[in-house]
């Protein structure tokens, strides 16, 4: 994974959630710290989706390009695609919500935007299930090119870690959205 970018996701997570310790303090800056916690939350997840994309991408072509039904590429051009465009819904839907006037009509635009990113996540894990099912049904050889990482345990403990992150990511939008219906 790319060190710049997952270092960027993992500190606008980190500092997507101090405002909220303001807030809660009651703090006379809250919408400030408000505006600060939805845009960081809201895309520090999506760094770190796109990290686990690029990641496919390379998993696809250590074992080889024959166990995927696109280019190795194909997923990541799909799949951030379809972040980015969850993220425009999500910041039309601030946008409209931060107009007094249009905040009902701009939480259901924002929850729209969560609910695409989760598909998203959902369509990638079937993704990377079914490729991973296609590796583990191969009964020939690999690609010698890459044996060394593909046998190697930090290969292993990468795609745990992957897999981990996924989840994370996934629960936490899921959970976004569960927040977003209390309002």
């Amino acid at each position: 994974m790319d060190r710049p970018k997952d270092t960027c996701a993992v500190a606008q997570s980190v500092y997507g959630y101090y405002p909220s310790a303001y807030m809660s303090a009651g703090s006379c800056f809250e919408m400030i710290h408000s505006m600060r916690l939805s845009h960081l939350t809201t895309v520090a997840p999506a760094f770190i989706a796109a990290g686990i994309y690029l990641t496919l991408q390379h998993l696809i072509v250590i074992h080889g390009s024959e166990f995927s039904r696109l280019a190795p590429k194909g997923y990541t051009w799909i799949f951030i695609t379809s972040d980015i465009t969850s993220i425009i819904i999500q910041t039309i839907g601030a946008i409209l919500a931060a107009d007094g006037s249009s905040a009902s009509t701009g939480n259901n635009v924002i929850m729209a935007g969560l609910a695409s990113q989760v598909f998203t996540l959902l369509i990638s894990g079937l993704v990377a299930s079914d490729v991973w099912a296609r590796i583990r049904k191969h009964t020939g050889e690999f690609n010698d090119s890459a044996s060394a990482i593909r046998d190697s345990r930090r290969f292993k403990i990468l795609i745990g870690a992957i897999v981990v992150a996924y989840a994370g990511v996934l629960i936490r939008c899921v959970y976004r959205i569960a927040e977003m219906t209390r309002g």
